[in-house]
Parts: C-alpha cells; sequence; structure tokens
C-alpha cells in the first residue's frame, strides 16, 4: 500500500556557514562577508496578493485518472478527454475485415505511478466524444455535453498491484509498467480499416482524423482511493487467421496473429485532464 503524500511549502528559516581558521590569515575573507546589507529602493515597490486559480490549460500529455478522498486532505478526481494522432498508415495487405479479432484501449502506468492505495479495485469506463474538443482546454471543462452516457463502449476494473498482474514489462531503461487493457468494439477496428481504403485522407492529420473520430472520454466508474498517472495511452488492433498448411498436413492449420497501433495519445492532438479538487 503507498500512502498519499501530503506536501506543504516549506521555509530555510536560518543557513548557518561554519570555518575553521588556524592560522591569522584572512585569505577567503573577500568570498565570505561577515556583514548583510539590505537596500530598498523606494522607486521601486513590488506588492501582490494570493489569488485561488480553479482552473490551469492543459500543456502535457500524462494523463490522471480516478478519485481519492483523505482526512486532512480533501477529495480529488480526474478523468480524461483525448482526441488520437492516427497511423499514415493502415495495414491492409494480407488482412480484411474478417481477420480483425478484437480491439482494446491500453493504459499504461509505470511502477508505483498513482497516489493512494494500491490494492483498491478501481472501475473505469470509455465513452466515445460526439463532437471535437475546444481549443484551448482547460483542468475544469465539463464533458458532461461531449458524449452520450448511453453509449458505453468498454469497461474493466484494475488496481495498482504489479506483481503477479497481467500486462506488466519493462521498457529499454528498465523501468517496470503495467498495461490496463479495455476491450472496444470490434466494429471500432472495421471501421478503421474500411475508412483507411476508402478515404486515406482522413489520416493524413490530427484535424482530419478527429473529424472522423472525436476521441473517448475515460472516466471512473466506481471506486475511491487511488489517482493514477498514465503515461501512454492507445488503442490496439487485433488479427487472427487460421490457415490451411499446404502440401505437408491437410489436416493441420496455422493460426496467424498480428497486432497494429492505429491511434495513440501524443503533443500533437488535444488531451486533457477534467480535474476537481475539494481542500479539506
Amino acid at each position: 500500500m503507498k500512502k498519499l503524500a501530503l506536501l506543504s511549502a516549506g521555509l530555510v528559516a536560518a543557513m548557518a556557514v561554519a570555518s575553521c581558521d588556524e592560522t591569522s590569515s584572512t585569505a577567503g575573507s573577500s568570498l565570505v562577508q561577515d556583514e548583510v546589507e539590505i537596500i530598498v529602493d523606494s522607486a521601486f515597490t513590488v506588492s501582490g496578493r494570493a489569488v485561488d486559480n480553479d482552473f490551469v490549460q492543459s500543456r502535457t500529455v500524462l494523463q490522471l485518472l480516478g478519485k481519492i478522498d483523505a482526512d486532512g486532505y480533501g477529495s480529488l478526481s480526474s478523468d480524461i478527454v483525448c482526441q488520437y494522432m492516427p497511423t499514415a498508415y493502415v495495414d491492409t495487405i494480407g488482412v480484411s475485415p474478417e481477420t480483425i479479432d478484437s480491439v482494446k484501449l491500453v493504459l499504461t502506468m509505470f511502477k508505483d505511478g498513482f497516489a493512494g492505495d494500491s490494492i483498491v479495485p478501481m472501475g473505469v469506463s470509455v465513452y466515445p466524444l460526439t463532437r471535437q474538443l475546444q481549443s484551448p482546454i482547460y483542468s475544469n471543462f465539463d464533458p458532461k455535453d461531449y458524449y452520450d452516457s448511453s453509449k458505453l463502449l468498454g469497461s474493466t476494473t484494475y488496481s495498482g498491484l504489479i506483481d503477479g498482474a497481467d500486462g506488466v514489462g519493462a521498457d529499454n531503461s528498465g523501468s517496470i509498467y503495467k498495461d490496463i487493457f479495455v476491450t472496444l468494439p470490434r466494429e471500432i477496428g472495421v471501421s478503421l480499416y474500411n475508412e483507411f481504403k476508402t478515404k486515406e485522407s482522413t489520416f493524413s492529420t490530427p484535424q482530419a482524423f478527429a473529424e472522423w473520430f472525436p476521441g473517448l472520454y475515460i472516466t471512473n466508474s466506481f471506486g475511491s482511493g487511488r489517482v493514477t498517472r498514465v503515461v501512454s495511452n492507445m488503442i490496439n488492433v487485433y488479427y487472427r487467421s487460421v490457415q490451411p498448411i499446404p502440401d505437408t498436413d491437410p489436416q493441420r492449420d496455422t493460426i496467424l496473429n498480428g497486432t497494429g497501433t492505429y491511434m495513440a495519445v501524443t503533443p500533437e492532438i488535444i488531451t486533457n485532464n477534467n480535474i476537481a479538487y475539494k481542500m479539506s
């Protein structure tokens, strides 16, 4: 279990510099002064006051998902709206809509990449956006007018545990990560395939792609106790085909599996953490 770290600003009240002088030499005295002088220029006065800012503009592709309540801290929740950068090429050679087996949203978190409880089960639900996201977009963005709550694409449960969990691996630097998989309708992969075959220009720019696929709303469906930092958000299409083995053994088949990553969250597209915080 990982305890929530409550951070507060601190002030260094005093700094002491100790020196040892074995002789009467004054070497170094020009560097260490024993007197400090503060000069106030009356012609230049700075004044200010604290301003409560409830929203900020999103400037990161890191995404926050979940909800946490803690005594002495308050309540923090965050869900996600995002467009997707499309691939420049969708594989249409040797595959067909019939060979598309499934489609999954893959959310990646690093080990200990969360605040709160690693054990508590949390739910995530995914909905399609019904229109393009506004720009600029801010942390107090309300997605209610951008999705239909009756059109759930997929959902799953997950925890922050790494040991023994599915989807655990290590990147090139050795950092441990965990993938959270949300199964989406197979029709998304079929539509993607057909769109590329008939209108390849849809994949030419993020703006053109967003007109066809506005993006996703990803939200916490149940549970409270953890906010997870998502470092990667992508959509994979999985292929599966069964083909007979020619000449050698006509009674046996070979199963061919493949994966294509055709959409991902990148700095070029619009993404936002819809954050709500109530201080204790």
